[in-house]
């Protein structure tokens, strides 16, 4: 039971968490596209808004205007998270703002404030963070503004993807600064003479704040998911577990009983399909074994019977010798021979049989001569004049002692329960026995010691059609008995592509 649960349960699990994983997996991959969407709009509408105030802006181009200019746009979209300016030289100047994650971009406190800002610029303080050099590859936004007719130009150019946007280039951030979470970077001239470089820093869905309690009730709905497909795994298994475990103690005791030779036990009832075929299966079994009771019990009747009336016979004989109620002499030995001969036919019949039922078995497929099997049947003790024989085919694909004893025993049976002319056909691995007779309905002709037509109703050993029916077996092929104008005709057919077949 607990090693069934435990398959079980691993199982079930295992596949809840594939399922959710796949998902996961799935939701990861346009998380990261979506994000990256997400943070290339904010910095190109950022770089528009910017574009527009320095417009706007009647100063001068120098760092305080520049900056004060930026925050002020910064502060008009929630979605950045912080600015970085550099000189000319690549220096960082100023930092502003929090890092993607929501961090302090700065070792001071210096958020987004306009007037903190421009009051911490008037004094010309300058930071005194931690700086690093990083390789960073983001987009890169041109705004370039002139002077003409002392009306102040703004251009901006975008570049786009197919414009190559990403640029390899080193550049210095404050350590708290990954290389990736530089969304993008603006760079402003003045009459083609660049000023500064603005990198941008955005929030992401996750950190952004309204957005970011999404994720985290995402992360508590994700471990309850987790909890509920650890309970629901723990009753399916112990439900699955426990029906397997009643079925398979039911069927147990069912085949127990089979064994020691009950009929018709009771099966545990599921309404499983797979567990009603196994039980139709074990109720076929218990049919079959049934019949094979029966059968083993006509068997010993019958082997019984038809041993014992050759022996009786010369019992008789014996006693009547002894007693001199019969004369010794040449007819009375003959009598003695001919039961002697019979006793010992049938003994050999029963050793055939079960000879051809034992699992090791084999034939050897080879090409008969049908010349030689006919002369094999007119050298035979079976040969009469009313054996006729049509050749088709010049050779048969087949197993030579196993063929002859199935056409003889065909041909004996068509001799002895016949009447007239008997007919042999030889077609490609097929022949045929053609007799006047007639089939009794109804009855098992191929089971040892049954009858088949009107005139077995005594003698026989009722041997031969069974013993023609294993050699077909072994054959892989089929004997079938049909009746049509007052003639029996018994045809066995067989396959020939195997060149050994076993049991």
């Amino acid at each position: 039971m607990k090693k069934l649960f435990s398959r079980l349960f691993v199982s079930i699990f295992s596949v809840s968490l594939f399922v959710l994983f796949f998902v996961m997996f799935f939701f990861a991959v346009f998380y990261v596209k979506a994000s990256k969407q997400w943070s290339n709009n904010s910095f190109n509408e950022f770089s528009e808004r910017l574009a527009v105030c320095l417009a706007q802006n009647t100063n001068d181009f120098n760092l305080k205007s520049i900056v004060g200019t930026s925050l002020d746009c910064a502060l008009e979209d929630n979605r950045i998270s912080g600015l970085i300016f550099r000189n000319e030289e690549g220096k960082v100047i100023y930092s502003f703002g929090k890092t993607q994650f929501g961090g302090p971009l700065s070792q001071r406190e210096n958020p987004f404030i306009p007037d903190y800002s421009k009051k911490e610029l008037e004094s010309g303080i300058i930071d005194s963070d931690s700086y690093k050099n990083v390789v960073t590859i983001s987009p890169i936004n041109l705004i370039q503004t002139k002077m003409l007719n002392n009306l102040l130009y703004v251009d901006l150019i975008q570049i786009t993807d197919s414009d190559n946007i990403f640029e390899k280039r080193i550049i210095e951030v404050p350590e708290q600064v990954d290389a990736k979470a530089i969304t993008g970077s603006i760079m402003i001239t003045n009459d083609d003479k660049f000023l500064y470089a603005i990198d941008v820093l955005v929030f992401t869905p996750a950190t952004y704040k309204y957005s970011k309690d999404l994720f985290s009730v995402g992360s508590i709905w994700l471990i309850s998911i987790i909890l509920i497909a650890l309970q629901f795994s723990l009753v399916l298994s112990y439900y699955f577990s426990r029906q397997l475990e009643n079925y398979a103690k039911g069927l147990r005791k069912a085949l127990f009983k089979l064994s020691i030779g009950e009929e018709n036990v009771s099966l545990p009832q599921y309404n499983v399909e797979e567990y009603q075929e196994i039980n139709l299966a074990v109720k076929k079994l218990d049919k079959d074994l049934a019949q094979n009771r029966k059968n083993r019990k006509a068997w010993l009747r019958n082997i019984t019977h038809d041993l014992n009336t050759p022996v009786t016979s010369m019992q008789i004989l014996l006693d009547g010798l002894e007693d001199k109620i019969f004369p010794l002499d040449q007819s009375t030995i003959a009598l003695l021979k001919k039961e002697h001969t019979d006793l010992s036919k049938r003994i050999n019949r029963v050793i055939l049989y079960s000879s051809l039922q034992s699992p090791d078995k084999e034939i050897y497929i080879s090409k008969c001569s049908v010349d030689d099997i006919i002369n094999y049947i007119k050298k035979s003790n079976i040969y009469t004049d009313e054996l006729k024989f049509v050749k088709f085919e010049n050779y048969l694909d087949a197993d030579y002692s196993t063929i002859i004893i199935a056409i003889t025993s065909l041909i004996e049976n068509a001799i002895e329960y016949g009447v007239g002319e008997i007919i042999v056909e030889f077609n490609k691995n097929e022949v045929k026995v053609i007799n006047k007779g007639k089939l009794i309905k109804n009855v098992s002709i191929f089971e040892p010691w049954e009858r088949g037509d009107k005139s077995r109703s005594e003698g026989g050993n009722g041997l031969g059609l069974p013993i023609v029916y294993e050699v077909m077996r072994l054959h892989n092929g089929s004997i079938t008995l049909n009746e049509i104008d007052d003639k029996v005709i018994a045809t066995i057919k067989w396959a020939t592509e195997i060149k050994l077949i076993s049991q």
